[in-house]
């Protein structure tokens, strides 16, 4: 039996106003993370830490937070992972600051550095980081570079003779040298054309506060009895939250094959000693006996054999593997990572 035409036009009307309630709920809630946004983003950089720096490179503020600077010697520089900021070093910048003088770095657009007028790429990334530390009158540097920023260090070492380095820290970095392209492997996010919309509405800091926050946020309670500045380091990741930063992901995320197949040309300079560090994935590897697994072993066995390479073929080498660790082995295994630290610097100091 057909429906009449008052039974289809009621049917009809009920589900417009249905509708219009749903859109009108996701515009209440579209208006209410873009205005919380908005006031969490101006708050965000309030309060500056107090071991922080702000280095002048030109027009534009780049932001360092420095730790045992009475101390001599070179100055070990830490570069964070890809679309990270200064937050997970705070642990081995405080173990470290007694005898060795540290700057962590923040790329543009991150933390209380400012944005790139730009696009920002891993390659204009080495330009800051050079630009800031011959403004601070450093001469010799070891780098230490984490994960993605292996690009950034990668580029600096091609470009930069001076401030000198003396030795690098690799912590689960991107491959150098010969075949390296093959190991970079494909890093898809989604378009910019979607993110960037995303983080202007305020949904990004939604997202990364439900996945992220808690988990930082114990992970720095964990260890706030062995941090200088554990302040400094709420506040760092207030920063890491905001739109300003999100962008500046994004633009990293939509260089970075770009840069890994330019960087797969580059060698590292004869002469410096490589420690690398690679993580052991007790606890984060796929189902065991699956095809991802034999998968994830593969590709990890193969990067781990360049680096091996790479590390005990350069001048007191050394390749470590951190048991009991992630891919994030500054915050996981913060003691294995100041060890080797210090190993590098009693080896460069020792030449």
């Amino acid at each position: 039996m057909e429906q009449q035409p008052d039974q289809r036009r009621g049917c009809i009307r009920r589900g417009a106003r249905i509708a219009g309630t749903i859109a009108g709920i996701v515009v209440v809630l579209l208006i209410f993370t873009t205005v919380r946004a908005s006031i969490l983003d101006a708050g965000a950089f309030d309060t500056i830490p107090d071991t922080s720096l702000l280095v002048d490179i030109g027009g534009r503020n780049i932001h360092m937070v420095a730790m045992g600077m009475e101390n001599d010697g070179p100055a070990v520089v830490l570069l964070p992972c890809l679309g990270c900021g200064s937050g997970v070093w705070r642990v081995v910048q405080s173990e470290l600051s007694d005898t060795i003088r540290t700057y962590a770095y923040e790329p543009a657009g991150f933390g209380w550095s400012d944005p790139y007028p730009g696009t920002l790429s891993m390659s204009q990334s080495a330009d800051d980081l050079h630009a800031a530390l011959t403004a601070l009158g450093e001469d010799e540097v070891i780098l230490v570079a984490f994960s993605g920023s292996g690009l950034t260090a990668h580029f600096y070492l091609s470009r930069y003779t001076e401030p000198r380095v003396l030795g690098i820290v690799s912590i689960e970095m991107d491959t150098f040298g010969e075949n390296g392209e093959a190991v970079f492997g494909d890093y898809n996010p989604l378009p910019p054309s979607i993110q960037r919309p995303a983080i202007a509405l305020g949904l990004s800091r939604v997202l990364v506060e439900a996945a992220m926050m808690p988990a930082s946020r114990q992970y720095y309670e964990d260890y706030a009895d062995r941090m200088i500045d554990p302040e400094g380091a709420d506040l760092v990741l207030k920063t890491l939250t905001t739109r300003r930063s999100h962008y500046a992901g994004v633009d990293m995320q939509a260089t970075y094959a770009e840069a890994s197949a330019a960087a797969a040309d580059l060698a590292i300079p004869a002469g410096i000693p490589v420690f690398a560090l690679d993580a052991d994935y007790a606890d984060e590897r796929p189902d065991p006996g699956s095809k991802a697994e034999a998968d994830f072993l593969a590709g990890e066995a193969f990067r781990a054999g360049i680096w091996r390479t790479l590390a005990e073929s350069s001048p007191g080498g050394r390749y470590i593997v951190v048991a009991n660790s992630s891919h994030m082995i500054p915050m996981d295994q913060p003691q294995a990572t100041v060890d080797a630290i210090r190993a590098m610097v009693d080896l460069v100091q020792g030449q």
